[in-house]
């Protein structure tokens, strides 16, 4: 629990950083909310570098009201996922799976 607080601090403090960020409109945010049947649940997504397995950029996957990735520092920029601040919203398994793909 400790970690997670410690994590989600982090986060905000990324977040409140000053670069321009892409922020999509509710009415777009509210036309792809998707929402999990399973379990409300914090994901702590990791990706590597293929070459070298090392850790190479953390993310969170939020499933509860509705399913979101906060992805600070991240270069997943797909067209179709509306974005608001490093959140991305939508995230049906499709997404998902483009998302651990990319």
């Amino acid at each position: 629990m400790r970690a997670l607080l410690v994590l989600l601090g982090l986060l905000a403090i990324i977040g409140g950083c000053t670069v321009p960020q892409p922020y999509a409109d509710d009415d777009t945010i509210a036309a792809v909310s998707y929402r999990d049947s399973g379990r409300p649940s914090i994901t702590v997504m990791t990706t590597r570098n293929i070459s070298s397995g090392a850790g190479a950029h953390s993310a969170l996957m939020i499933n509860a009201s509705e399913r979101i990735i906060i992805n600070p520092a991240g270069s997943f920029e797909p067209d179709f996922v509306p974005e608001r601040n490093d959140t991305f919203f939508g995230i049906t398994p499709y997404v998902e799976t483009y998302y651990i793909a990319a």
